[in-house]
């Protein structure tokens, strides 16, 4: 396909397209590439910009890349998470209230030590810090 090049004025056409190569040309000014140059070029978008643009118009998602400091961030949130449900579920049994918990939990609820301990059930508030 020829057309006139959109990176220069001129009034016969000297860009060509190739649908097969994926590529495209100018004869006149010489810009040259593919379909992320041109729109890198022509719309002034940044290489990253031009793939997001072209996956939403062919309706595909891009899982983007966690920068080094997001990741480092989740870690430490997960960390904490982690002590967290150590100290609630170490707190069922060591608070003064324990054993009417334990009692409660077994027998009025049917759950086992099992699930007690697959799913960390733990003692949060004022009666399960000890205290």
């Amino acid at each position: 396909m020829w057309a006139c090049c959109p990176f220069h004025q001129e009034k016969s056409p000297s860009f060509k397209v190739s649908s097969d190569r994926q590529l495209f040309h100018c004869f006149g000014c010489g810009k040259g590439g593919n379909v992320f140059s041109f729109l890198m070029e022509h719309e002034g978008m940044s290489f990253a910009d031009a793939v997001r643009y072209l996956a939403e118009r062919a309706h595909i998602v891009i899982r983007e890349a966690r920068t080094d400091q997001r990741q480092d961030e989740l870690e430490r949130l997960n960390y904490a998470h982690e002590l967290a449900v150590e100290f609630f579920h170490k707190q069922l049994f060591q608070s003064r209230y324990a054993m009417v918990l334990n009692d409660y939990l077994r027998k009025k609820r049917g759950i086992s030590d099992q699930s007690i301990e697959i799913f960390k059930l733990g003692l949060a508030g004022e009666n399960g810090t000890g205290s």
